[in-house]
Parts: C-alpha cells; sequence; structure tokens
C-alpha cells in the first residue's frame, strides 16, 4: 500500500526526525533547505547515476541525494469583483502590481 501526505516542509522535517521516519520511502518536496537537513542526518541514500541534464537544476550541495524531476512555477489569481467594488482596473504590468492603490 502507498500512503501519500501533503506536508510543510517543516512538518515533514519533524516526522522525518521521529522513528515514524522508518515508514516513509519516497520524499517529493521542493524544499532545497528540507533536502539538505535530510542529508546532513544521513536520511537520503546516495544517487549513483542521475541524468546530468536534471543534476544542473540541484543544488551543488546536494546532488549526491537528490534528483530535480519537474519544474514548479506559480500563477496569480485577479479578483476582478474586488478590483469593480473598488473602482480598479487590472494590473496591467508587474509595475501596476506595486502601486498603493492596488
Amino acid at each position: 500500500m502507498i500512503r501519500t501526505l501533503n506536508r510543510t516542509s517543516g512538518s515533514l522535517e519533524q516526522l522525518l526526525d521521529t522513528a515514524n521516519a522508518e515508514n516513509v520511502d519516497l520524499i517529493l518536496t521542493s524544499s532545497p533547505m528540507l533536502l539538505q537537513h535530510l542529508q546532513e542526518h544521513q536520511k537520503l541514500a546516495l544517487l549513483d547515476s542521475a541524468p546530468a541534464a536534471s543534476q544542473k537544476l540541484v543544488p551543488r550541495s546536494i546532488r549526491s541525494t537528490s534528483v530535480a524531476v519537474a519544474v514548479s512555477g506559480f500563477g496569480l489569481l485577479i479578483n476582478r469583483s474586488a478590483l469593480a467594488a473598488r473602482h480598479l482596473p487590472p494590473p496591467a504590468d508587474w509595475q501596476d502590481m506595486g502601486l498603493p492603490s492596488y
């Protein structure tokens, strides 16, 4: 059986520093700080051969135990109703986002 967890890096760090870490087989995280912590505490296995292109995306200090499998991103949500209530047009660019009116 595979059990998945969705936790913050801090919460995962606490879990993995306990005896319950024995029940964890795979960690998917975008936190190099968590991976650095786990590596420093010998909680990660060494990777013998990871694709070089993937390793270029990983901080040098954790390359021996970590591999990049995806690049994440983010999006912005514009609440048009809130803007309309304040009689504001949607921001047109990043500079607009810094204006006091927003």
